[in-house]
């Protein structure tokens, strides 16, 4: 019917009529990508400077790509200028510090930052420049890459004791007991027994009356002898 309607009046066929461009990049999305760019800088900026490390070590690059569903996404380039294993060892934690801050201040950030990536160019200032042999992956010694759960609950229990003094990471172990002598501890059983026996024989040992019971006299008179704080 549509058709029919298009021949009488004249009408293109839908497939012949200029399409609209996608993507179109306005004025304004470029205006937002600049402040998200600048966005971004200043988060990398006041994060190495809060940590003290030194602003030439981290350049920061940036790619447009064109948005999901209009203007203009940002893919963030981090590029280490500078080798610093103290670094390096904490990288993932500023990773993650990194987008926190971002999401901090732009809680819709995943709109239009699609990805980081990190690029090495340390030059000469990494004292690495040969990858080590297959033997070096497996020495003895070194820690495994995914500990087990039976190891992680062993580290949980080690990091539970207490430690020795303050600022150190040595923990409190009880010394093992000393073992038991039973040849001496026997001896010394034997010994009481025969002293006790010697003493009741002889007539020197503690004399003791057979227990009676009680009459109402005495239980009065130990009423009465007993301290306030034991009659209640």
């Amino acid at each position: 019917m549509n058709d029919f309607f298009n021949k009488l009046f004249g009408k293109p066929p839908p497939e012949n009529l200029p399409k609209k461009p996608e993507n179109l990049v306005t004025p304004q999305d470029e205006t937002e990508h600049v402040a998200h760019y600048k966005l971004v800088q200043m988060v990398l900026r006041l994060l190495l400077r809060k940590h003290g490390i030194p602003g030439h070590w981290i350049e920061l690059q940036e790619l447009a790509v064109p948005g999901k569903v209009r203007g203009l996404g940002m893919h963030v380039r981090l590029v280490l200028k500078y080798w610093d294993p103290n670094l390096m060892n904490h990288i993932q934690a500023f990773q993650n510090q990194f987008l926190a801050d971002i999401k901090r201040y732009e809680p819709k950030h995943k709109d239009w930052l699609y990805g980081l990536t990190w690029q090495l160019e340390t030059g000469s200032s990494c004292p690495t420049t040969t990858l080590p042999d297959k033997p070096f992956w497996t020495v003895p010694g070194r820690p495994a890459p995914m500990p087990d759960a039976s190891a992680a609950a062993t580290a949980s229990a080690a990091a539970a004791l207490p430690l020795a003094a303050a600022g150190t990471a040595a923990a409190v172990v009880a010394p093992p007991p000393a073992p038991v002598d039973h040849t001496k501890l026997e001896r010394l059983f034997a010994d009481r027994d025969q002293e006790m026996k010697k003493n009741a024989e002889s007539g020197e040992g503690p004399e003791f009356q057979d227990t009676q019971p009680l009459d109402d006299q005495d239980t009065q008179s130990m009423d009465k002898e007993a301290p306030e704080s034991q009659k209640h």
